[in-house]
């Protein structure tokens, strides 16, 4: 084989074999999504903590899309005060030489100005 068929053998194998975890918007843990998506409780000082994780192969924008969103969907509106703790994108190693950037991590308070709509 010529190398332009084996660099493109070679790319379209990396394609196939990396799968592409389709993220849809809802909480981690249910059937569809186990490892992505948004997790949020109460604190006892009346804040919520909120976390969203978004897979490496998305980007740190959709995951402060999320957040936001969450955030918005537990306070009833968008009045709410935001205090991120947590944004980390940790390189994921590999058993041998190497690595590549893993999941977007984002997690912090949520305080509601005004009653929260928590759902």
């Amino acid at each position: 084989m010529d190398t332009a068929r084996v660099a493109v053998l070679f790319v379209l194998c990396v394609v196939v074999l990396s799968g592409c975890t389709p993220l849809t918007y809802g909480p981690m843990g249910g059937e569809k999504q186990i490892q992505y998506g948004y997790k949020d409780g109460s604190n006892e000082n009346g804040r919520m903590t909120l976390l969203v994780v978004v897979p490496a192969t998305s980007n740190a924008s959709v995951a402060y899309q999320y957040w936001d969103r969450r955030a918005s969907e537990l306070c009833g509106s968008d009045k709410y005060t935001k205090n991120i703790f947590r944004a980390e994108r940790a390189t994921q190693l590999y058993d041998y030489y190497g690595g590549r950037p893993g999941d977007y991590y984002l997690e912090g308070y949520v305080t509601c100005n005004g009653a929260a709509a928590v759902n």
